[in-house]
């Protein structure tokens, strides 16, 4: 059974953004995928300089209501 997940690597750990539903000490297969950071994927189209980019992007206060972790 395969699924697609999406994580975060964090201080040497892969974090899943969702859980998981998977018994303790389970073993998995990991291929994973590099996805372009926020600040590439955003200045494709908005003209500004990286630092502002990535400023915008890490800021809670540009998010959408409610989607602020």
């Amino acid at each position: 059974m395969g699924k697609t997940i999406y994580a975060v690597y964090e201080h040497g750990v892969l974090r899943p953004l969702e859980p998981l539903n998977l018994q303790e000490s389970q073993q998995l297969k990991v291929t994973f995928e590099v996805l372009p950071s926020v600040v590439e994927d955003t200045q494709a189209f908005i003209r500004a300089k990286a630092e502002v980019v990535r400023a915008v992007a890490q800021d809670d206060a540009y998010l959408p209501e409610g989607s602020a972790t």
